[in-house]
């Protein structure tokens, strides 16, 4: 999960290190916060795994 996210991060900044790039604050904030909004859905569905099959909807 961590690496995931380490690896992911790596991808962008290699993205956004390109000169024709032109969004590059506004993406990683984006990205940053497309990070944390999935990672609190992943821990959300982890913790209710055990109480309710239908957590997924």
């Amino acid at each position: 999960m961590l690496t995931m996210i380490l690896s992911s991060q790596v991808i962008l900044q290699s993205i956004t290190n390109t000169p024709f790039f032109p969004f590059q604050s506004v993406s990683i904030t984006t990205f940053n916060q497309t990070v944390k909004s999935f990672s609190s859905t992943l821990s959300k569905f982890t913790s209710d795994r055990g109480k309710a099959p239908t957590t997924f909807t």
